[in-house]
């Protein structure tokens, strides 16, 4: 039998050169929309087969929540996973679609209580989904996650996973990428192949596949990390460690630090000469290592796009919810920025 694929708003879109937003608000009445436009619309969807989905039809009848638990120990990551959150959650307000969103400053172990309450109560109002960022997995917090299940909630994880969970999906940076291409930078940089890792913590599956996929390069290129350390995303211990890595002999020629915790560093890099420093490649893009790019302190950061995970999780969650599918782990390829080309990335 010819498995005919659906024909979706995307696609009108794409045919009419316009937005989906157009599309959607000429299929559905709604909005200030030319007569003209309106039709070129209807008549496409007519000539492309479109039927509407019944789930997005309920959607755009009833006003819909999603609760949203974010929480995280390094702060400017979460913000800006929450301002991409909120971003998306701004433009679907037209199809009345908004968060019920609770954000925790720490760690998964700090907050457990609080988390635990607020699962509860997602459990008792029983919003359309729930997403979910948890600074790790933890195994304490899967009686929680059956709870959400038995209730009928489906949900997303972003960033970080519950892979005992049966989530609808994951959305993260690709760990396993970035490790890869700082495995090669070092090898293309560093003078000989006396390398650190500071990883935040390996019983973190991000930080487990950054730190795999290093290895995995850094073999293919005849080298591994001399150590590989846990720093556990505490700005004191992520110092002391860099500074014993800094003044240790023969001395390392690099150093890749894979969270977004490497915006701790500065007061340690400025201790030492510049001249002195191995070739520091850190994690994201704030305001922090922009600074340390500029002074170049480091040599490049890897940008993991915080923001727009924040956002693409919502938008991907409400697709799903409106009839369409999506696949089970979605990776954001990370992207090197030196101080040459960080014009490229606005503030």
């Amino acid at each position: 039998m010819k498995n005919e694929k659906r024909t979706t708003i995307y696609d009108i879109a794409s045919a009419l050169h316009i937005s989906v937003g157009t599309v959607h608000r000429a299929l559905h009445n709604t909005g200030r929309i030319s007569e003209e436009t309106k039709q070129r619309v209807l008549d496409m969807a007519r000539q492309m087969n479109y039927e509407q989905n019944q789930a997005a039809q309920a959607l755009r009848r009833h006003p819909i929540t999603i609760g949203v638990l974010l929480c995280c120990p390094v702060l400017p990551f979460l913000q800006e996973v929450r301002h991409g959150i909120e971003d998306a959650f701004a433009e679907l307000s037209e199809q009345r679609v908004y968060p019920d969103l609770h954000v925790l400053h720490g760690s998964a172990d700090q907050h457990s209580e609080e988390i635990h309450r607020i699962i509860e109560a997602f459990c008792l109002q029983k919003p359309a989904a729930a997403i979910f960022f948890l600074s790790k997995e933890s195994a304490a917090l899967e009686a929680d996650f059956d709870a959400l299940e038995a209730a009928g909630i489906p949900f997303a994880t972003i960033v970080n996973d519950m892979p005992r969970s049966n989530r609808i999906f994951r959305l993260s940076a690709d760990g396993y990428r970035a490790g890869c291409m700082a495995a090669e930078w070092m090898h293309l940089t560093c003078p000989s192949p006396r390398i650190a890792l500071l990883t935040g913590c390996l019983s973190n599956e991000m930080h487990r596949e950054t730190v795999t996929g290093f290895t995995e390069e850094a073999k293919s290129w005849g080298f591994s990390p001399a150590v590989i350390w846990e720093h556990r995303d505490d700005p004191l211990l992520l110092n002391r460690m860099l500074r014993e890595l800094l003044s240790a002999d023969p001395g390392y020629q690099g150093v890749y630090i894979t969270s977004a915790s490497s915006i701790f560093i500065y007061p340690c890099l400025k201790e030492l000469p510049p001249a002195s420093l191995p070739r520091i490649l850190t994690t994201d893009l704030f305001p922090e290592n922009r600074r340390l790019l500029d002074e170049r302190l480091i040599s490049a950061t890897l940008f993991q796009d915080p923001r727009g995970q924040g956002y693409r999780t919502v938008r991907t969650l409400y697709d799903y919810l409106s009839g369409k599918p999506c696949e089970a782990h979605i990776r954001i390829p990370p992207q090197i920025v030196m101080r040459s080309n960080m014009c490229n990335y606005p503030a």
